[in-house]
């Protein structure tokens, strides 16, 4: 028998395929690389403290607008959609990771190794694509005020796409992932990576697999570059108009800028952060791939590569830590929507446990309506106008109304002015809405909401 040292190839072959289980039973097993305690300790708690963050943030962001009637607007869904799809990263690829990182065999099994990749990129391309989105429909709302809301047909229908996308972007990854087995003769090795088709391109046997090189170039295309080049313009574009095309009535008498301009000013450095930050934790894992898949054949790798792919996509994924703490976090609106659903499991667990014990059955069930429908969705975040395209927020009526009293006794004007909550959506409407009047049309009342208190009503200019 030949010895394999010996072995020559043929340039422009099939490279020859190895089968998944492998017997080299006069064959001893080569070292395996042991990881320092310290760098599997440090490893394993920055994917710790990456999913808690994850699990944490995303769930509440979930629970507020899915608890929360009034937090449902088009902008709060993608953040929604995002969160899911964030939440898929921590569920399918940080302890995938981790527990890789730190062994020197693939632990996870056959079915694990089929299917991790898959929804890595799936979870991730489906996050990264929603934030091209999201920043999509923030410049619309800003460039187009009153053609530029997106209905819920349509929201869906960009969502249902975006899946779509990250579908036909990991299906690949099911064809090719295989986990093989090599057995000697006082152990195994077990790994698992992608088995693409290659070609030798030496007598050496080196080889090159053009696929994966052309797989990698779109998934970064779809991954990062179109991204950031969508967000790039989006967010520059609406720093543009909230900074540089602002009317000269966003400034008061004496100079200072107004409440509105100081919102504005507010926006964009929240835009410059999230751009900033998906450049600088998505940058190395991109050019990281890139490098992988064109430099082809592979050279002998340098002891410090492993590090520097671990910290790449770490960085990747942990991004989708950060990015509830990022879009939720800083919003007022929701640090209010967490404290009114958590309200809401309170009274609705109060009205189960404690009605009040002086009131008929009838009040007792009227006054637990009222409250769980209070506490729980509350008026809608906004009302739609004759206008289709112009929603006002539903903030109440002036000071000298009684706010408890009941809708069939108010025919009067009631002050319809923008606030911040509803600013953040709608900034370029503060202009054109802000101090006009709005009227409840009692007439169009039914008996239910007539009875009613004021505050739930909604208004129309």
């Amino acid at each position: 028998m030949s010895n394999i040292t010996e072995l020559t190839c043929v340039e422009g072959e099939p490279k020859v395929i190895f089968e998944e289980v492998y017997y080299l039973p006069y064959m001893p097993a080569p070292p395996s690389h042991q990881h320092p305690t310290w760098e599997v300790a440090l490893k394993i708690s920055f994917y710790v403290l990456a999913i808690l963050m994850d699990l944490v943030g995303n769930v509440i962001v979930i629970l507020i607008i899915v608890l929360n009637r009034k937090m449902r607007t088009t902008t709060n869904t993608l953040i929604a959609n995002l969160a899911i799809s964030d939440l898929m990263v921590a569920c399918f690829c940080m302890w995938v990771h981790a527990g890789n990182s730190v062994t020197s065999q693939w632990p996870f099994g056959r079915f694990f190794c089929k299917v991790n990749t898959f929804f890595q990129i799936l979870s991730v391309t489906a996050s990264v694509l929603t934030l091209m989105v999201i920043a999509i429909e923030r410049f619309y709302v800003v460039w187009f005020p009153f053609k530029g809301h997106w209905s819920p047909v349509v929201t869906w229908s960009v969502i249902v796409a975006t899946w779509i996308v990250a579908l036909a972007t990991a299906a690949p990854q099911l064809a090719v992932r295989v986990m093989y087995t090599v057995h000697f003769m006082d152990g195994k090795q077990v790994w698992c990576e992608e088995a693409w088709k290659e070609y030798y391109v030496d007598e050496d046997c080196n080889s090159y697999a053009p696929g994966k090189k052309y797989y990698y170039i779109v998934v970064s295309l779809v991954m990062y570059f179109l991204p950031i080049a969508v967000m790039l313009f989006t967010y520059s574009m609406i720093a543009y108009r909230l900074l540089v095309k602002r009317p000269a009535a966003n400034h008061s008498a004496d100079g200072k800028l107004s409440h509105q301009e100081r919102a504005k000013r507010k926006i964009t450095q929240m835009l410059a952060i999230v751009l900033g930050v998906f450049i600088v934790f998505w940058t190395p894992q991109q050019l990281m791939l890139l490098h992988l898949a064109i430099n082809q054949p592979y050279q002998d790798e340098k002891p410090y590569m492993s590090t520097i792919k671990y910290i790449a996509l770490y960085l990747a994924y942990f991004s989708s830590a950060i990015n509830p703490y990022l879009y939720a976090g800083f919003n007022e609106n929701y640090r209010r929507g967490f404290l009114e659903a958590f309200q809401c499991i309170l009274m609705q667990k109060a009205n189960r446990i404690d009605p009040d014990a002086t009131a008929t059955p009838t009040q007792r069930q009227q006054t637990r309506a009222i409250t769980q429908q209070r506490a729980c969705t509350g008026p809608p975040a906004y009302t739609h106008t004759k206008n289709p395209f112009l929603t006002v927020p539903n903030h109440g009526t002036p000071e000298a109304v009684d706010k408890n009293q009941p809708a069939s006794q108010l025919n009067k004007n009631v002050n319809c002015s923008l606030q911040d909550s509803a600013y953040d959506s709608y900034p370029s409407v503060a202009s054109h809405l802000n101090g006009r009047a709005a009227t409840v049309d009692v007439s169009t009342l039914s008996d239910k909401v007539k009875d009613s208190p004021v505050e739930n009503i909604e208004t129309k200019v």
